[in-house]
């Protein structure tokens, strides 16, 4: 059995590349309750969740957010230009059954989530901070989103997709 949420507006767990914390402190958080944790790259510092804790923050918060990263490795100056698969955050956000606001950078993204998928430009602060504002309002439509968003992923499970690979597999 999963643990009680942990209530917020906002939450973000993922390492803190460069970008994605350009990103959050150009924000204005005012009357928004946001926590974010993860790997601060900067400084070393781990401030990290249990998976089933990290469960817990999506199911908790109203948004949870998926930035995709850009850079290839933190302090190498390199960033992927062009990427279409989604990471696994997307899946678990879902798979949690919380609402999920993501970057629009993966064309894979909408072939998953079709018209559930709520999301704001990559690496546009204010489009963020507008997205967010507009989904805090409007809870109704969130939960809605949040439960396609759920039902869109349950094909993706371990289990499903294992049953895939046997059905293709010679015997």
């Amino acid at each position: 059995e999963l643990p009680p949420a942990t209530h917020t507006d906002v939450f973000f767990c993922g390492s803190l590349f460069d970008e994605r914390r350009a990103l959050f402190d150009a924000v204005d958080w005012s009357g928004i309750q946001f926590l974010k944790r993860g790997y601060h790259l900067d400084s070393g510092i781990p401030d990290l969740l249990p998976n089933m804790e990290v469960a817990r923050a999506y199911r908790g918060a109203k948004i949870s957010l998926n930035q995709h990263r850009t850079t290839t490795m933190h302090g190498s100056g390199g960033h992927i230009t062009r990427a279409a698969s989604l990471g696994p955050r997307a899946y678990e956000i879902a798979a949690c059954g919380a609402f999920q606001l993501m970057d629009d950078s993966r064309s894979e993204a909408r072939d998953v989530f079709g018209d559930s998928l709520a999301t704001y430009r990559a690496g546009d602060s204010a489009d963020l901070e507008k997205q967010i504002r507009y989904y805090l309002a409007h809870d109704r439509e969130r939960a809605e989103l949040a439960a396609a968003q759920h039902a869109a992923v349950q094909g993706h499970s371990w289990t499903a997709r294992a049953a895939q690979i046997l059905e293709v597999l010679p015997c």
